[in-house]
């Protein structure tokens, strides 16, 4: 038991660490060291091209962050986190039933935010 409760912990830390700020620091520190290395390797007319392209791309990445990011917050976190206040606002029998409970909204946000095919 303790396992699943650890491996539920390291999946909402996963999801965690989506945040935004870390992510566009990243995709912002990648692009720096993109246009140092355009611009020493030289002026011609085709690395101006270049880097308007890699910044088109660095822009698709962070609305890509931006909206999982938001659907994360909205659609999984948020819906589960009411659902165990509802949850909790009924009897609790003990530290185990809350344990549970809290095991249950675990599993639920992993679930919502997983892939789910369409069998």
């Amino acid at each position: 038991m303790n396992c699943a409760l650890v491996r539920d912990n390291q999946s909402m830390g996963q999801l965690t660490n989506l945040s935004f700020a870390w992510n566009v620091a990243n995709i912002k520190r990648g692009h720096v060291r993109v246009t140092a290395a355009v611009s020493v390797a030289g002026g011609s007319r085709g690395d101006g091209r270049q880097l308007r392209q890699l910044q088109l791309y660095r822009h698709e990445m962070q609305h890509f962050v931006r909206v999982l990011h938001e659907y994360i917050a909205n659609e999984v976190v948020t819906v589960s986190w009411h659902e165990f206040e509802a949850n909790l606002s009924q009897h609790l029998a003990g530290v185990d039933d809350l344990r549970q409970r809290h095991l249950n909204y675990l599993h639920k946000c992993r679930f919502r935010s997983e892939p789910q095919s369409d069998q």
